[in-house]
């Protein structure tokens, strides 16, 4: 795997991140049936969602299967440093 595709795994993962975050500050604890009734909550979740979907396809491939083993290492130490 190229650094560049390194890099774009790493920028694909933290806009996951990212989305998650703010996907779950925007839903909280609302049930299903509230978040439909509040529309900005509503779009704003569906926005995240997404995201999330759009950064997986930018996630680096390695012999047909996710390269996990320095993506996932990236991801530990992103929420740990967040810490």
């Amino acid at each position: 795997m190229s650094i560049d595709a390194e890099e774009r795994g790493r920028a694909a993962l933290d806009h996951i991140l990212e989305a998650i975050e703010r996907y779950l500050f925007v839903v909280g604890d609302l049930s299903f049936e509230a978040l439909v009734e509040d529309f900005t909550r509503y779009y704003a979740a569906e926005r995240f969602v997404e995201i999330i979907s759009e950064a997986t396809r930018r996630l680096p491939q390695l012999e047909g299967r996710l390269r996990r083993d320095s993506l996932a290492g990236h991801c530990f130490d992103r929420q740990r440093s967040a810490t």
